[in-house]
């Protein structure tokens, strides 16, 4: 009876183990195909949308590609018929005053459309590049949701491990509360981490997608701004053609007055500097620098009870002529200051050039000829010897 007891406990315990072992193992698979399934079920909606989203905008760019082929086309009817009709203006204006003034217009006319024409063609390749990366990306979307729904769990196949499921009459009696309270608290920490791993995956996911609609919206303003470049570069071109052309009908003179005229006003874009020179030098003319002021003096000993002497001069010349008998003064000269002559003083002012310019120019200021030049008269027959002092001759 021992021996039995212990063998029909032996038989329940594997059974009970293989029970328990199978109930964790269904639960571990249905749990994973719940999970996957959730997880394609939330990719096939964003998918949808997504390929909802780019079907849209390939049809935006497909008429966008339509009404840029029309205008094309318009643009080159233009350009036919503004060739078939000039000859004809030509005829139609033989012997009037005005030819030379229908010729440039005709041709500026010629020009702008030619202009045009190449703007509307050079935004037309960009748009079929474009368009082609768009349709490599929708391509590959393509093969990501061809890919996912095959990944992507049958539906057979989960009713399939459903149905593999332990029922709950087959567990009854099988575990304790205690093996129960264990189970339930693995399978709330494994949920747990589950749901924290999916969490992780959706922030992911999320970044992923905020940065590419960066990128894409970063690609979108480099584009614009590539083009705005292109067509302010096209019109600053047209303005300097428009110039050389109103140079050659006017004349270089005018034609500098009237873009001194039209530049009126304007800065430059990166500095903010004036466009036009100042007409005037505020520097020029100005006197030289002053010499820095002396110090003050000491403070001298108080004399006022001392008698002064009386002046030794008695003749006293009030001619500037130099010499120790020229007139004294009571005032102390001190030492000028020296003179640079390493600085070669400039004058600056402004004048037109050969062209009818305006423009600054700058000469080195000479010194006077008449002050430098060395006298060489010969004095006149019986003339008294110029070599008394002060000028005098008596």
């Amino acid at each position: 009876m021992r021996s039995l007891h212990d063998e029909i406990s032996k038989s329940l315990n594997a059974a009970v183990t293989r029970a328990a072992t199978a109930a964790e193992t269904a639960l571990h698979t249905a749990v994973n195909v719940a999970n996957k399934l959730d997880v394609a079920l939330k990719l096939d909606s964003r998918i949808s949308s997504l390929y909802a989203i780019v079907g849209d905008y390939s049809d935006q760019l497909s008429g966008f590609d339509a009404g840029l082929t029309t205008q094309c086309v318009k643009c080159s009817t233009d350009a036919r018929l503004q060739r078939s009709n000039r000859p004809n203006a030509f005829g139609s204006q033989e012997g009037t005053s005005t030819i030379g003034q229908s010729v440039m217009e005709l041709t500026e006319r010629y020009t702008e459309l030619v202009v045009d024409l190449d703007s509307t063609m050079t935004a037309h390749t960009t748009l079929q590049q474009l368009q082609s990366k768009l349709a490599g990306e929708m391509h590959s979307l393509v093969e990501c949701v061809e890919m996912l729904r095959e990944q992507k769990c049958d539906r057979d196949e989960v009713l399939d491990g459903l149905r593999d499921k332990a029922d709950i009459s087959r567990l009854a009696g099988l575990l304790s509360e205690a093996q129960f309270a264990t189970a339930r608290t693995d399978f709330e920490r494994r949920l747990d981490l589950c749901h924290d791993k999916f969490n992780r995956q959706d922030s992911m996911w999320t970044s992923a997608i905020k940065d590419l609609s960066r990128l894409t919206d970063q690609k979108a303003e480099l584009i614009e701004l590539l083009s705005l470049r292109d067509t302010t570069q096209k019109q600053l071109q047209e303005l300097n053609d428009r110039l050389h052309t109103m140079a050659l009908v006017l004349g270089e003179p005018k034609a500098a007055l009237l873009t001194r005229q039209l530049a009126r006003g304007a800065v430059c874009g990166a500095c903010g500097a004036s466009a036009l020179m100042e007409p005037r030098d505020a520097n020029a003319g100005a006197p030289p620098r002053l010499p820095p002021l002396r110090a003050e003096p000491e403070p001298e000993p108080c004399n006022r009870w001392i008698i002064a002497e009386p002046p030794l001069e008695r003749h006293v010349c009030h001619r500037w002529a130099g010499g120790s008998h020229t007139l004294l003064s009571s005032t102390t000269h001190e030492r000028a200051p020296g003179l640079d002559l390493s600085e070669i003083r400039t004058m600056k002012y402004t004048g037109h050039g050969t062209d009818g310019r305006l423009y600054m120019l700058e000469e080195d200021l000479k010194p006077c000829v008449e002050c430098n030049m060395l006298t060489t008269d010969v004095p006149p027959e019986g003339a008294p010897p110029s070599d008394l002092g002060a000028g005098d001759t008596t």
